[in-house]
């Protein structure tokens, strides 16, 4: 009958598992990222205000070839259960007005554009690599008022870059 070994026992020490400090993904720059928390629950009938940051590799999305790509990219992003309202293409970031009638919709449709758009702006940078340097952060516009406002400031948003205007 073959003979059994002991199990050997490592010594427990206390820099071993859990949370460390300076573990995980390092941030790129000193901007605030958005939380990776679970996201509120979608309701079909409230649009959403959703805001994409662009990495500083890709330049400013407001040049021709780039502002472009990424209109074509948000026409082609429409689909019966998504779409894109109203929008505004600043020069490091895009602000969106969004309608899905469901969350998975919005994922979905969210998604699609992000993926859309970035291959859309690589082609005509002739870059490789990220275009939207973080998560997209979204709000939920649950009363007229406050779909007023932000379709009031994605449309007038533009004013904020120019002088005098």
């Amino acid at each position: 009958m073959p003979r059994r070994l002991a199990q050997l026992e490592l010594p427990r020490t206390s820099g071993w598992g859990g949370k460390r400090t300076g573990a995980g993904r390092k941030r790129t720059g000193d901007r605030a990222r958005v939380p990776h928390v679970r996201r509120p629950p979608h309701v079909g009938r409230h649009p959403v205000h959703a805001t994409f940051r662009a990495s500083a590799e890709v330049g400013s999305l407001r040049e021709g070839a780039t502002f472009n790509a990424l209109e074509a990219a948000i026409r082609a992003a429409q689909r019966p259960d998504f779409r894109i309202v109203h929008f505004s293409i600043q020069g490091d970031h895009l602000h969106l007005i969004v309608e899905a009638s469901d969350r998975a919709a919005l994922v979905r449709g969210r998604r699609g554009f992000a993926i859309r758009s970035a291959k859309a702006v690589n082609r005509a940078v002739d870059h490789r690599g990220r275009v939207w340097a973080d998560r997209y952060h979204a709000r939920a516009l649950r009363t007229p008022r406050e779909t007023r406002n932000a379709i009031v400031y994605v449309i007038q948003n533009w004013r904020k870059a120019v002088r005098g205007a």
